[in-house]
This record gives C-alpha cells, sequence and structure tokens, in this order.
C-alpha cells in the first residue's frame, strides 16, 4: 500500500486556517488527509478565492474528540444519501485537484468554532468528484474574529505526516 493507492476511507481534519473578505474573499487551509488502507496521512493546503464576509484565522485544532462539542476527524462518504459523484483516490489524484470549500467559523478569547463543506475533483471534469460537499466542523484554537464565505480554488500536497486518528 502507499501513495499511489486509490481508496475511499479516507478521513480528513482541518489542521488550520485564515480566511477574509469584504464581498470579495480569499483564504487558505491546512488539512491532513489520512488513509488507513493506503496506510499514508498527508498535510494539503487549499487556497482559493471567491465571496465572503469577515475573517477568521484558527490555528491548533483539538488535540481529541470531545463529543459533541468537536469532532475534529471526519470520514469522507458519510452516509449522505444526496452526495453523488463520489469516487476512490489517491494522494497523486488530490494534489492539484480543483476544490471548493463554504465555511463559516468564530473565535473569541484564544477558542475558535467553524464548520465548512469541502469539495473536490479532477481538472478534466466536476461531475465525477473525489468528495463532493463533505462536512467538517470542531473547535480549535486561534485568533478572535467572525467570518462565512465560499471559496473556489485548488489542492495541494505538502508534506507526509505521521498524524492520524
Amino acid at each position: 500500500m502507499g501513495w499511489l493507492t486509490r481508496t475511499t476511507d479516507w478521513q480528513v481534519c482541518c489542521a488550520g486556517q485564515i480566511a477574509g473578505g469584504a464581498g470579495v474573499a480569499g483564504g487558505s487551509f491546512a488539512f491532513i488527509f489520512y488513509s488507513r488502507t493506503a496506510g499514508v496521512s498527508g498535510l494539503y493546503s487549499f487556497s482559493g478565492i471567491g465571496i465572503g464576509i469577515g475573517g477568521n484565522a484558527s490555528g491548533v485544532v483539538n488535540p481529541a474528540d470531545y463529543g459533541t462539542v468537536s469532532s475534529p476527524w471526519t470520514q469522507l462518504y458519510r452516509t449522505t444519501p444526496y452526495i453523488c459523484g463520489l469516487r476512490a483516490f489517491n494522494s497523486y489524484d488530490l494534489n492539484g485537484a480543483l476544490g471548493r470549500i463554504t465555511y463559516t467559523g468564530a473565535g473569541a478569547f484564544g477558542i475558535t468554532y467553524g464548520g465548512m463543506y469541502i469539495s473536490a475533483s479532477p481538472w478534466e471534469t466536476n461531475t465525477n468528484a473525489y468528495f463532493y460537499s463533505q462536512p467538517l466542523y470542531g473547535a480549535g484554537y486561534g485568533a478572535p474574529g467572525v467570518g462565512a464565505g465560499s471559496l473556489s480554488g485548488r489542492w495541494g500536497f505538502v508534506a507526509e505526516t505521521s498524524i492520524h486518528p
């Protein structure tokens, strides 16, 4: 198994973000993707532009799952009946893939809470997505602020990690 193994057991955690806008918005996000089947964990970035208002910067996520308060690791391909076009992918497929993030977040006194939907699809077509509007949410630590937006951009591989749920 490894980086070339196409699988559907990916789990994802948002490890940090900075985003803001006043009509026109932009942002950069850091995610950790892990696949037990492939035996790999990688840090990925997503950068994009779109529409939004306000700003939010979140840093380190909670180190453990605090039940209903925070769920830092989300398994892709949940049993969501309206999601279509999902298919197995590997690390190389995600690197350079087109994507969309719709997010909202708020922070005060060093504690942040946010939610987002993430999507990724190959350059050739967005009708056969790797994942589409997958929900992520959770508490973390970061700068104060409130923001919401929807960004289109690109996924990129940053580094191999040993972090996993």
